[in-house]
């Protein structure tokens, strides 16, 4: 097994996965006790990132389109320079839509951060979007990489993966969050608190019964790869590592911790965010790390290198 997958440290991911296995469970034996200790419904920042939480896990979007942009642009030949474009407009509208889509005011979302109506909620998308863009486009550099294409790839299949994957599980999961169970409408309904395992799929509908797994977690789960664009940064500057990793990585526990803060999901379900966001990034990132060149390369100099030791042998038995 490779020790480092686009400049990641095999420990790295090792760690990640860990922590989620703990959060989750430990949740399995304490999510109603924890959630009824830490949570706050009106606390400030947990409001804030419940609504714009996603904009750090959508980031990979605008980034790993413009690694793909950048790189095809420099291959010769029309055909790469129209997937490039291609790819780049097609992400364009997934960042837009997506962030756009977490901030619209909905039926049946409960108390939820602070939403908008749809036309404020797609023009602050379209804002962000344009700063994330216009970063990525004058931080990374503009040449040729196969590397740097493979990588923008990863993010945008990431994104992608991890959002399907989520919202599939919250319909078989249907469990109802727990400031739901709090609310006039859920002790009016009888809504009782269940353990993730207690499936009831495609039973409710709503952003009330989507607390299983965690959608911020799972996204937020993107940003662990960022360190990854180091590489391809056109302004390397010192202690690059220590800075991205550790942006990262206090994201990823901040945007988890206040998601169960005000109420929205349980420990457990954050941590099933993590496990499913890290798992998907980190076999895309394994994927694209093959090299069969490499593999073909080192069969036939274990051939030779064996053929060279039976000659060697035949030659002592003929002396």
């Amino acid at each position: 097994m490779k020790k480092r997958y686009f400049g990641l440290p095999l420990p790295y991911y090792l760690a990640i996965f860990s922590f989620s296995l703990v959060l989750i469970l430990f949740g399995s034996f304490f999510d109603y006790k924890l959630s009824k200790a830490l949570v706050d419904q009106k606390d400030a920042i947990g409001l804030f990132i419940e609504t714009m939480g996603q904009v750090f896990g959508f980031a990979t979007i605008p980034f790993g389109a413009v690694l793909v942009f950048k790189s095809m642009n420099k291959k010769e030949g029309i055909g790469f320079k129209i997937l490039g474009w291609a790819l780049f407009l097609i992400a364009l509208i997934m960042s837009v839509y997506n962030l756009g889509d977490a901030m619209c005011i909905k039926e049946g979302s409960g108390y939820y951060g602070y939403r908008f109506t749809p036309v404020v909620a797609y023009l602050i998308s379209v804002l962000l979007n344009a700063v994330l863009f216009v970063t990525a486009f004058l931080v990374l550099k503009n040449e040729y990489s196969k590397e740097m294409f493979f990588l923008g790839l990863i993010f945008l299949l990431g994104e992608l993966l991890q959002w399907l994957i989520v919202k599939l599980f919250k319909h078989i999961g249907c469990r109802p969050r727990y400031r739901f169970l709090l609310s006039e409408e859920g002790i009016s309904n009888h809504v009782v608190f269940r353990s993730w395992w207690e499936f009831q799929p495609f039973k409710y509908s709503g952003d009330n019964y989507y607390s299983w797994p965690s959608g911020h977690s799972a996204s937020i789960a993107q940003v662990l790869m960022f360190p990854a664009i180091i590489p391809f940064l056109k302004y390397p500057f010192k202690n690059e590592k220590v800075t991205f990793y550790s942006l990262a990585i206090a994201l990823a526990l901040l945007v988890p911790y206040f998601r169960i803060r005000v109420g929205a999901h349980y420990l457990s379900d954050v941590g099933f965010g993590l496990l499913f966001g890290s798992l998907i990034d980190f076999a895309l990132l394994a994927l694209f790390s093959l090299n069969p060149k490499k593999k073909e390369e080192k069969e036939e100099k274990n051939k030779a290198k064996n053929a060279n030791i039976f000659s060697k042998k035949e030659g002592r038995k003929q002396a």
